[in-house]
């Protein structure tokens, strides 16, 4: 069949303003709608499909089919029929993949160099052909990989939170089905039912995988009619069943649980939610009045390009080609929304007390819950709001001083031109003022040219992190200088020490953060009105008033996360901090912090804000939109700010501007630390291989071992073996040392995954070894690619220079200088690194962390304390410790 015999609509006439890159619409003859996205400029091509079925299509009896058949269809097809085919040849492209499964769609997605984007997206096409459904990975996939993630979600309170609130829905109504699905609900009661698992998932995939409700949309270097020719080659033989999927016109909602409080239990104590849920109508239709926030990524410059895309981007466009015209969808990423005040009064008036339902959680309610959701073992009490408080909220009036409507924004930008003066130099960032206080570090951007500006600033005290008490104080300080400064954000995203602010719809955007050096503040986005928002928010820093009802709350909230630090981090992340409390010179850990929390107090906190600020220095990066004279400015503010309103600050010495070290793990050392994780069902194995200081020769040929055993750490140890749902390959770098880390989440002991993790290792010595030649260029030149686009966008740029400053390397050339020699590098000299780091017990230095439920650690005998650290030296001598300071006392450090 030719290619024009292949398309049914063509839409040519879909080009924004002030964009390179050339965009069309197809229709294929058999109903695929696909977007494509030509952009010459581009390092990277992308590729994502989207097929209008997932949760809600599950059948009744088999709760989550759907997400196992986005498992199953990555692992062979009838053309590529090895099971680590698609995700190995991804990772030699230096690609990435992912799928995902939501409740009316799953989407497929992946990355690749333009070089190999052709022979990846044959593979991909191929999941919407010709899939195997093997069999003999079906079970191991879903009591595997499936079972997996569900105990995952069990641990995280918005995942149970949602399977409460569906409780509300009908039952003949998709949203109220189970969608994760487990071992229970695919693999023990289809047994006892005797469902033949694999033929329902080919029935389900007969049924619903169909050409008709599938959109693709592809992002590549090639010119449009060359991507045209790309995707009706692989895609015009998708078959076209002519589904029609089932449409829900029906009110999803049980009117019995109008007007009722849900009280249930969290999973930890620090959560403490109410969240009050009003019912609305379906506004689809008003698709063109929806607002910016609705995709997270409309764009933010007035009359400016979209100015990079990335995989998320893709699949959001794929899922929107099931909703949208053609020609309308590069305009919903691009423009401001109609101002429609009929829709808003409209929607006002399903903002009424009889319209809601309550959430309420809180481990008090513990006591009175007396049923328990089934699939997440929610407990949870029900019941009616009382007639006499629904009197009351339908009468309450509008006196109430506290709510009120915003004042006029000051931070919305005017002006967008691009600075004219700036000039086209790439290299070296300038240091444009330096004295005892304030080092300003500068670059234009001369790449992007966009009407956008970072400014970062790095407070550094001796004092934010001298010992616990101290790291507590200035958490407080900032907790409660983002508390006051919330008048000027209206999106707030919060998180242990993460705190991100928009302000309004100007597009700027501030997060300040503590550190174990100080305090960081960052502002991003246009850049008209970045000084104004940086003089208010200096203003409150250096002029804080403490609000003592203020700070008891968030003082509780604070001691609430310590005591919950294992319950609330994920398990790999909760390995990974362990990771840190090993190795750093300092780093206090969660335990160090609660227990200094007892002198936590406000008289404290009084004291030592000045303290913190007697002996400071800033460092400065400002990057994008900004003169020369413009970041000198802002410098000199910074430093007039600090002298006038503090008057008694002195410069740090350079002596103290130094970073914390690390400890030096000795050569055929291996460092076991076990701990006890009370909460998470699961277990977490971190085995850590320390390459020493970082170096040119070092990053590269850690960087080139950690490419190359990427995909087949994934595929077996997590496709063949099924030691757990989360595994990760990468390297880890605290400071100036560096290591190759391979991270095992699931329910096998640790000491068991670690065993199969030396023996891969083992096995990908030989691997290297046998490679053919070409594939290792392949894998250098792929590393090449990454290195390159790693700063492609103004963000990822700006934090690279951002990490130079911060690290105290300032390399800032150091792409131009590491790529040359990473093409240098031959097999046996990586061969070479390998024994020595990695496989000889002799020379390599080896640290693991082995996180387990309390029934593992029962077995293990851990110490009262729940942890115990393990130090086997070369020679075999064992030295054990149930402490982290008597550990470290013992250890030498990197000089």
């Amino acid at each position: 069949m030719s290619n024009h015999n292949c398309v049914e609509e063509q839409f040519d006439n879909i080009h924004p303003d002030n964009d390179s890159r050339s965009y069309r619409g197809l229709v294929l003859t058999n109903k695929m709608r696909i977007f494509l996205i030509s952009d010459p400029s581009t390092d990277i091509s992308f590729a994502s499909m989207d097929v209008n079925a997932g949760d809600n299509c599950n059948p009744d009896d088999l709760p989550g089919l759907a997400h196992l058949c986005e498992h199953m269809l990555l692992l062979g097809t009838e053309k590529y029929r090895k099971q680590d085919d698609y995700h190995m040849y991804v990772t030699q492209s230096n690609g990435q993949q992912n799928a995902t499964t939501s409740l009316s769609s799953t989407n497929y997605w992946f990355t690749a160099s333009p070089e190999k984007f052709k022979e990846v997206l044959d593979r991909f096409a191929q999941f919407f052909i010709a899939p195997l459904f093997r069999e003999s990975l079906i079970e191991k996939e879903i009591n595997g990989s499936i079972d997996a993630e569900y105990k995952e979600y069990l641990t995280l309170h918005g995942r149970r939170y949602i399977q409460l609130e569906k409780l509300c829905i009908k039952p003949d109504q998709p949203y109220s089905k189970f969608g994760t699905g487990n071992g229970e609900s695919l693999s023990k009661i289809p047994k006892e039912k005797n469902i033949n698992v694999r033929n329902r998932l080919l029935e389900f995939y007969n049924t619903y995988y169909s050409a008709n409700v599938m959109s693709l949309c592809i992002h590549g270097k090639e010119s449009l009619d060359d991507l045209t020719n790309m995707v009706i080659e692989r895609f015009c033989n998708v078959e076209n069943k002519e589904v029609e999927l089932p449409m829900y016109s029906e009110y999803p909602f049980k009117d019995e649980d109008f007007n009722t409080i849900w009280y249930y239990v969290p999973i930890h104590d620090t959560i403490t939610q109410l969240v009050i849920s009003f019912a609305l109508p379906e506004m689809q239709r008003e698709y063109r009045m929806e607002h910016l926030h609705i995709w997270n990524m409309c764009n933010r410059y007035r009359s400016a390009k979209i100015h990079s895309w990335n995989p998320n981007n893709i699949a959001t466009i794929a899922y929107l080609l099931h909703i949208y015209p053609m020609e309308n969808i590069i305009s919903l990423l691009r423009d401001f929304p109609k101002w429609r005040p009929d829709l808003i009064n409209e929607l006002m008036e399903y903002f009424t007390p009889q319209n809601i339902r309550i959430y309420v959680a809180a481990k008090a309610y513990e006591s009175i819950a007396n049923k328990t959701e089934k699939w997440f073992g929610t407990k949870y009490m029900k019941e009616k709001i009382s007639e006499k408080t629904m009197k009351m909220w339908n009468h309450a009036g509008y006196k109430l001083p506290d709510l009120k409507l915003p004042s006029k924004n000051e931070f919305i930008a005017t002006k967008f031109d691009i600075k004219t003066e700036i000039n086209d130099q790439e290299f070296p960032l300038r240091i444009v003022k330096d004295t005892s206080f304030v080092k300003v570090w500068y670059k234009e951007d001369n790449v992007f040219r966009l009407p956008h500006a970072t400014m970062i600033f790095h407070f550094v005290s001796p004092f934010a992190y001298m010992d616990p008490l101290s790291s507590n104080l200035t958490n407080m300080f900032v907790n409660l200088l983002r508390d006051f400064l919330d008048e000027y954000a209206c999106i707030v995203n919060i998180h242990k020490h993460e705190f991100m602010h928009t302000v309004d719809i100007t597009s700027l955007e501030w997060k300040i953060t503590t550190t174990k050096y100080g305090i960081t503040l960052k502002i991003d986005g246009f850049d008209d009105k970045q000084r104004v928002l940086l003089e208010k928010i200096m203003d409150q820093m250096t002029n804080f008033k403490l609000n003592p009802k203020r700070f008891e709350v968030l003082k509780e909230k604070h001691i609430k996360y310590l005591k919950n630090f294992a319950t609330i981090l994920q398990t790999p992340k909760h390995a990974k901090e362990y990771l840190h409390i090993l190795l750093s010179e300092r780093h206090w850990s969660s335990d160090e912090l609660l227990a200094s929390t007892a002198h936590l107090s406000i008289d404290r906190l009084e004291l030592f804000i000045p303290k913190l600020f007697s002996k400071m220095h800033v460092d400065c990066l400002m990057y994008g939109n900004v003169t020369e004279m413009e970041a000198t400015d802002i410098g000199e503010l910074i430093e007039s700010n600090l002298k006038t309103r503090m008057p008694h600050i002195v410069p740090m010495l350079q002596e103290q501007l130094v970073l914390y070290r690390q400890i030096k793990v000795e050569d055929g050392c291996h460092i076991l630390y076990e701990e006890e994780n009370k909460v998470h069902e699961n277990s977490c194995t971190i085995v850590n291989y320390a390459t020493g200081l970082r170096s040119t020769e070092s990053n590269m040929l850690l960087s080139l071992l950690a490419q190359i055993i990427s995909g087949p750490c994934y595929d077996v140890l997590r496709t063949t073996e099924q030691l757990g749902y989360i595994i990760l390959s990468d390297v880890c770098t605290i400071n100036e040392t560096q290591y190759l880390t391979v991270v095992v989440q699931g329910e096998r002991n640790p000491q068991n995954v670690e065993e199969r993790i030396d023996s891969f290792m083992e096995n990908m010595f030989e691997h290297i070894t046998n490679m053919p030649e070409e594939q290792f260029n392949n894998y250098k030149e792929g590393l090449v690619v990454r290195l390159i686009n790693t700063g492609n966008t103004i963000t990822s740029q700006c934090s690279l220079y951002w990490k130079e400053i911060e690290s105290k390397e300032y390399n800032f050339d150091r792409v131009n200088i590491e790529v040359p020699y990473l093409r240098t590098i031959t097999q046996q000299r990586l061969l070479q690194f390998f024994e020595e780091n990695i496989r000889s017990k002799l020379t390599r230095r080896k640290l693991s962390v082995h996180v387990m439920p309390t029934a593992m650690a029962m077995e293990k005998n851990l110490p009262d304390t729940s942890r115990r650290i393990t130090v086997t030296s070369s020679d075999n001598k064992i030295k054990k410790f149930d402490n982290l300071m008597s550990f470290k006392l013992s250890q030498s450090l990197y000089i």
